[in-house]
């Protein structure tokens, strides 16, 4: 939920990855907003091929708590050329949120986070702040997906200002 201004758009070089399209065919694309899952065209496989270093706030609720997390992030940071990533896991029986950003190592005393390298599931979603309520709805379908890894980590992974990529583990 990242809403600065000066945010690269541009950041695909800062992450080292190997992009394959689950089938092949264009670069999927937001199903309608009319509640269709999306199938399995829709969805690609991505991989970090090293952890991702992160600096990042807790939200103090979920879902509710997701925005100021971003806000008070965004902050406390120098963001240009920063990546910015959501992490939700379950932790002690509680869903914990995490507004992440890549870490350069400046922010000593921030808590920080690796995002585990692997392969992820991926959903790409353009202009994400028009579709908010159906994030969690698109979640729910990736981790419902046949190679999804039990108990994964679900991860918002903000490519652009507009578009993010929702991501599951791998089995």
């Amino acid at each position: 939920m990242p809403d600065v201004s000066d945010l690269a758009t541009q950041q695909m070089s800062q992450n080292p990855l190997i992009l394959t399209k689950i089938p092949t065919g264009d670069l999927p694309r937001h199903a309608d907003i009319c509640r269709v899952k999306p199938t399995a065209m829709d969805i690609i496989k991505h991989t970090f091929e090293a952890d991702i270093p992160t600096v990042f706030v807790p939200a103090a609720s979920f879902p509710d708590g997701i925005k100021p997390a971003f806000n008070e992030l965004c902050g406390k940071l120098k963001m240009q050329g920063r990546t910015l990533y959501g992490v939700t896991e379950r932790v002690n029986g509680k869903w914990v949120y995490r507004a992440c950003a890549s870490d350069r190592g400046d922010t000593p005393d921030m808590p920080h986070y690796s995002i585990p390298a692997g392969t992820y599931l991926a959903y790409v979603l353009p202009d994400w702040e028009q579709h908010l309520p159906m994030i969690g709805q698109y979640f729910e379908w990736l981790l419902d997906h046949k190679d999804a890894k039990k108990d994964t980590i679900a991860l918002e992974y903000y490519k652009t200002m507009d578009e993010v990529w929702l991501m599951v583990q791998h089995k």
